[in-house]
């Protein structure tokens, strides 16, 4: 298997596990250097490959929001780390909202994108929103993505700004189907977004369509 770098240099890694390793794109470990494209690339990597994805023991800066498309997958994959509090990514400096977002892409609210089965655990996302915004969230606002059958387990979720804020919020759910969350830190507030959609149905499967 031949891997490439975002400077194109080539190295070969022989993937006896079916794990592709975060560490592989170099990223720095100890949260001073930006590492967000590294993430990113590491995601596109594992996902495209029908892999699963691990983060080693470290804190992962991101200076630019994470958005990671969860349907790239359909068949479902693992992203893991060392352990919910030995390995972080830190989007704490960035200044969209939200600041990471996990979702599906390509679908409508009346027939939602799917992303299904997947599996995350032992690792922390560490957010900072202050007096309005998201930092963690989970499926698009306007639910044209449905996360179904997850299994969230030993995750942090966390936003460090300690000012008090009625539009603050660390962790959003929205259509997360038959996902189960165990374990799960959330620091700060919580909101689960609930809202109609036109023209979806149940098929049978707890997919919605």
């Amino acid at each position: 298997l031949v891997l490439l770098d975002n400077r194109g240099r080539r190295w070969k890694r022989v993937i006896t596990d079916g794990v592709y390793r975060l560490s592989w794109w170099g990223p720095d470990k100890v949260g001073i250097i930006d590492c967000a494209q590294k993430v990113r690339d590491w995601f596109t990597a594992f996902t495209a490959a029908g892999m699963n994805g691990h983060a080693e023991a470290g804190r992962y800066r991101c200076d630019t929001a994470i958005f990671l498309d969860l349907g790239r997958v359909q068949q479902g994959t693992r992203m893991t780390g060392a352990g919910m509090y030995a390995t972080i990514f830190d989007v704490r400096t960035v200044a969209t909202s939200p600041q990471w977002l996990f979702y599906a892409s390509g679908g409508s609210p009346s027939a939602p994108a799917e992303a299904n089965y997947w599996h995350f655990s032992d690792f922390g996302i560490s957010g900072n929103i202050g007096s309005s915004g998201i930092s963690v969230q989970w499926g698009t606002d306007n639910i044209s993505d449905a996360i179904n059958s997850a299994t969230i387990q030993n995750v942090w979720m966390a936003n460090s700004n300690t000012a008090k804020s009625a539009t603050a919020v660390g962790v959003r759910y929205n259509n997360t189907v038959r996902c189960n969350f165990t374990n799960i830190v959330n620091a700060c507030g919580t909101e689960i977004l609930t809202k109609t959609v036109t023209g979806a149905a149940n098929n049978g499967s707890g997919k919605v369509r």
